[in-house]
């Protein structure tokens, strides 16, 4: 009887764990907020964000869509192409499923305007899959911390919070808790002999959790789960590792790409799915070999990327954010007099 081989991922394959990345994503969008708050327990910075948080993901979001559908329209049946070119590579037509038939510009402005942040619409753009977990996450956020957020023994609402999502299925919003807690229980720890120590350690189990293979998890846990501990112990350590943060901190590039972040999730599918799909497909039309048509495209789309991130950012996401605050201007409660 053959034994059944179980492949274990390298601890270097975190590097490129999408699903981890994607998910420290959604836990910093809580710990962000829960962090302020628990400093400065101002609730006008949360009711500001939530006023706003819908017109804030919106344009986003739009624009995403409209890039989808003009690869589209620009690229049709280019992912035929590549379909083929990659079958003695994959043995099937799975790239099939990226791409819809059905698209249209009319359909492509109802997924960017409500589709995607509603339903998690992602047939013009993958990665919009998870924008209704970010808004739904982010209500979801605003309402623990006005609720819960100044209560005593928080931790015992977290668990019960926890408890609901996975007795509801709900456990891609563990990453959500998972920020808020460790927000909270980084503000309460209290610093020590060996807090360094301790701190690194977080950041270490963390990678080990969140690379661990689902196949040998247990039935009562899943995937997402994990990433949710996971998520917790890396962001508790990295905010408590004073280590840490003077080398991170100081790197200029690092915060760049952090600033650019969004718009990069947003724009890489299309540059991936039609421009390098273009540039791999040529390759091995001219008879590239499969690792020297895959690198070449690799490489000449990470600078288009960085471009349409950085002009992402500008006309996108800067003008966004001075609409929301016109628009909470509207809204913003009236001052009391003095």
């Amino acid at each position: 009887m053959r034994k059944r081989c179980t492949w274990l991922p390298s601890p270097t394959s975190i590097l490129v764990s999408t699903p981890f990345a994607l998910y420290i994503f959604f836990a910093l969008i809580a710990f962000i907020p829960a962090l302020r708050y628990m400093k400065t327990g101002d609730a006008g910075f949360l009711y500001k964000q939530a006023t706003v948080r819908y017109v804030r993901l919106m344009p986003p979001t739009l624009v995403a869509a409209l890039l989808g559908y003009i690869g589209y329209a620009c690229f049709a049946g280019q992912h035929t192409a590549l379909v083929e070119a990659l079958r003695p590579v994959t043995g099937g037509g799975w790239l099939n499923a990226l791409v819809n038939s059905d698209l249209s510009l009319g359909d492509a402005l109802q997924a960017g305007l409500w589709k995607s942040l509603c339903l998690g619409d992602a047939r013009y753009n993958s990665p919009l899959w998870c924008m209704s977990i970010v808004l739904f996450g982010s209500y979801a956020v605003y309402a623990v911390l006005l609720t819960f957020g100044k209560l005593q023994r928080r931790w015992i609402i977290y668990l019960i919070l926890a408890f609901v999502c996975v007795a509801a299925g709900a456990t891609r919003y563990l990453s959500f808790l998972a920020g808020i807690a460790a927000a909270d229980f980084s503000r309460q720890a209290e610093p020590g002999k060996h807090s360094e120590a301790c701190a690194l350690s977080c950041v270490a189990l963390a990678i080990l959790i969140a690379i661990f293979p689902s196949v040998l998890l247990p039935s009562f846990l899943d995937a997402y789960t994990m990433q949710g501990i996971a998520c917790f112990f890396f962001l508790f350590g990295m905010v408590r590792s004073a280590i840490l943060e003077k080398m991170l901190g100081r790197s200029r590039t690092l915060k760049r790409l952090g600033k650019l972040s969004f718009g990069i999730l947003l724009v890489q599918f299309p540059v991936l799915l039609y421009f390098s799909a273009w540039v791999y497909t040529s390759l091995v039309g001219c008879d590239w070999s499969y690792p020297g048509a895959a690198t070449v495209s690799f490489l000449v789309s990470l600078p288009l990327v960085y471009v349409l991130s950085l002009a992402f950012y500008y006309a996108v996401e800067v003008p966004c954010g001075k609409l929301c605050n016109l628009i909470y201007a509207l809204f913003a409660p009236a001052k009391q007099p003095s």
